[in-house]
């Protein structure tokens, strides 16, 4: 990766609504050489999108669920539908496969209460049969770290080093 493209990801890792021309200005090349890198990164696929985050707990869903899950073996068999249906899942909000261990799956979930928590739960069990937790904790999101450093790729593109 060279120099100004890994200047370009780090501003739009700060700031992924900021124009052309002002990353242009921060890292002091012309706003058409920006343009050329970002449509580049775009069709290449390394920038996949630019999106929107929320906070959780100001939009109602204060209880945060991260779960660890072991599958059956007829879930694992047709993991790629499996894997469809659990992103349509309304609470999952990330979910990760797990190479090693005894799970499978890992999923961050989010829930108005816990009540809401109990009666999803529940209703994903009786959709997916055989699929068991085998760790979760529960928290609010006041207790979850949400300083997750944005520019973390970056950062190991760059050999640990920072700016």
């Amino acid at each position: 990766m060279q120099r100004n493209e890994l200047l370009v990801l780090q501003y739009l890792a700060k700031n992924a609504r900021s124009c052309d021309s002002a990353i242009a200005e921060e890292i002091g090349i012309s706003t058409q050489a920006v343009g050329k890198i970002r449509k580049r990164l775009e069709a290449e696929g390394v920038i996949q999108g630019y999106n929107l985050r929320l906070d959780p707990a100001a939009i109602g869903l204060g209880v945060v669920v991260i779960t660890q899950l072991r599958l059956p073996p007829d879930i694992l068999a047709q993991e790629d539908a499996f894997r469809a249906n659990i992103v349509k899942e309304p609470h999952v909000i990330d979910c990760y496969r797990l190479p090693h261990g005894d799970a499978h799956i890992m999923m961050v979930c989010a829930f108005t209460t816990l009540l809401d928590k109990e009666e999803s739960l529940k209703a994903f069990a009786k959709r997916y049969p055989g699929v068991h937790a085998v760790s979760m904790q529960t928290s609010t999101w006041d207790s979850v770290w949400k300083n997750t450093k944005k520019d973390a790729y970056l950062y190991t593109l760059r050999g640990g080093h920072a700016e």
